[in-house]
């Protein structure tokens, strides 16, 4: 009798067997490194039930045997994968599907591809530059009482490491050979062209996010492109989803953009978004920190981040993923954005250069959906 069968008839003689991934596909003359090939297409295969909740993953050795890769390849990913919360390792030291939610509305993974969205099947009539809160807040945001500085301030960089002469000698070059285009407002809108691809280019390699240069709109802080979010796609009273605690910055944005915030509990898997749904059921935003939650530095597991996706398909609403400290991590590489397993539908993500340069550079950018392209870009004019 086959080992598979005799493991179903429940003979403890019988190891359980591991799943076979003969589907597969890795390509070593590609740009994407082998492990980012394997953790796409086992992160697509797990969101879209393929790979069944539970299921007896490969050892590493076996799998890179398989796929003709080294372990480390598989490593990689295995241990990307798990820090997502797509694996899961039992008391047997063996790697199991982790389970995911299933329930109407949650979107099917598309494979960690780009998904295609049609511009109707997104309502852009809540997203007018011209609508009624647009022309009554634009401009007049009220000023809200901060509170004052205090000592042991997060999230300040180490200045001291910053490579001033390189950055000096390299702004020098830039600026000699600058053309005057280059100071045209209309001629770029959204940001300088050339910047906007390159950070398409560096946010698709590295963080995995969906998108096109022209998806990609600069700012001037975080603060800036939450308020102009709030601002083009928040109407009537909607109130937004906030993580409590959270970023008290981002909170006092919304509000000054004339949009109630409403708290919802964060535990050991991020955001609780059922708990926001049922206290808020006309909420059309939510702003969450996925990759490091702040301030209690809790990523947001796989089967949390494919409620927050179902949440805003039910409800036609929107998610802010704020990336802010994504890039720095004590161990493995930064997690997979949130705006990429959705294939950029439904999320805006939020990104700046405070981080990994300096805050006073002032610099931040968000990546829209591409339906909402043109009323973002006409709010920005």
């Amino acid at each position: 009798m086959p080992a598979i069968a005799l493991w179903r008839q429940g003979d403890s003689r019988m190891p359980r067997p591991h799943l076979l991934l003969d589907w597969i596909a890795l390509d070593g003359a590609a740009v994407q490194p082998l492990y980012r090939q394997l953790y796409t297409q086992l992160r697509g295969a797990v969101v879209d039930g393929r790979l069944k909740a539970g299921s007896l993953m490969p050892s590493s050795r076996v799998l890179a045997r398989e796929l003709g890769v080294s372990r480390n390849t598989v490593l990689n990913a295995y241990e990307q994968l798990a820090a997502e919360g797509y694996l899961e390792t039992n008391a047997a030291s063996a790697t199991l599907v982790s389970h995911l939610p299933t329930s109407d509305g949650v979107p099917a993974g598309n494979g960690g591809a780009p998904a295609t969205v049609e511009p109707e099947a997104i309502d852009v009539a809540t997203a007018s530059a011209d609508s009624p809160r647009w022309r009554a807040l634009r401009g007049n945001s009220p000023v809200l009482d901060l509170p004052d500085a205090v000592a042991f301030a997060p999230g300040v960089p180490a200045f001291d490491q910053f490579p001033t002469k390189v950055w000096a000698r390299l702004l020098a070059q830039h600026a000699y050979r600058m053309q005057p285009d280059m100071a045209d407002n209309d001629a770029h809108i959204g940001g300088y062209g050339p910047l906007r691809e390159a950070l398409a280019s560096y946010l698709r390699a590295a963080r995995m996010v969906a998108c096109q240069p022209d998806q990609v709109l600069v700012v001037s802080s975080a603060r800036a492109g939450l308020d102009l979010v709030c601002r083009v796609l928040v109407e009537g009273d909607a109130p937004a989803l906030v993580e409590e605690p959270g970023y008290n910055s981002a909170k006092t944005s919304i509000q000054a953009a004339g949009v109630a915030v409403v708290p919802v509990p964060v535990d050991d898997e991020g955001m609780r978004i059922d708990l926001g749904e049922t206290s808020a059921p006309n909420a059309r935003l939510a702003y969450l920190t996925p990759a490091h939650q702040w301030p209690t530095g809790v990523a947001v597991s796989a089967a949390r981040r494919q409620e927050l996706l179902g949440w805003a398909e039910r409800r036609n609403a929107w998610i802010v993923e704020d990336d802010y400290d994504s890039e720095f991590r004590y161990a493995g590489r930064p997690l997979a954005t949130l705006q990429g397993l959705d294939g950029g539908n439904r999320v805006i993500y939020l990104g700046t250069f405070s981080k990994v340069m300096f805050p006073s550079l002032r610099t931040a950018y968000i990546v829209v959906p591409q339906p909402l392209v043109a009323v973002f870009r006409k709010a920005l004019y």
